[in-house]
């Protein structure tokens, strides 16, 4: 009989000791929020794209999207503002106005079939 209420004690602290330990978030998860955002690039044009994140001075390289197809693009951004140029393999290039961003936002780039170079190469 005194067996019993033993390891029923026993399981009891088991389970407190457990609880009362920190846990640890899994692995990829932090309490800090994503400060990600995601790009969907859809191409209608047969050209081939690059497309760059322009960042007031400078630009960096996002990724290709070839002809009539659409790609997804995931980056971590911490900057208020955000711009985005193409680049056909083709010929034109595009930049778009500075947009306002907020991590966890989305954006969608719709590069239209017959695409006119708006922008000179070399400015």
């Amino acid at each position: 009989m005194t067996t019993r209420p033993l390891f029923a004690f026993c399981m009891l602290a088991t389970l407190l000791a457990a609880g009362c330990t920190g846990q640890r978030p899994p692995p990829g998860i932090s309490g800090e929020p994503s400060r990600d955002i995601t790009i969907f690039v859809d191409n209608l044009d047969f050209n081939d794209a690059r497309i760059y994140i322009s960042t007031g001075g400078g630009r960096t390289r996002l990724g290709n999207v070839s002809g009539k197809t659409r790609e997804r693009f995931t980056r971590e951004w911490r900057l208020p503002t955000i711009g985005f140029e193409v680049d056909l393999l083709g010929g034109g290039l595009y930049r778009t106005q500075e947009l306002a961003v907020t991590a966890g936002e989305a954006f969608d780039l719709l590069i239209q079939a017959g695409f006119v170079r708006l922008i000179p190469r070399g400015r």
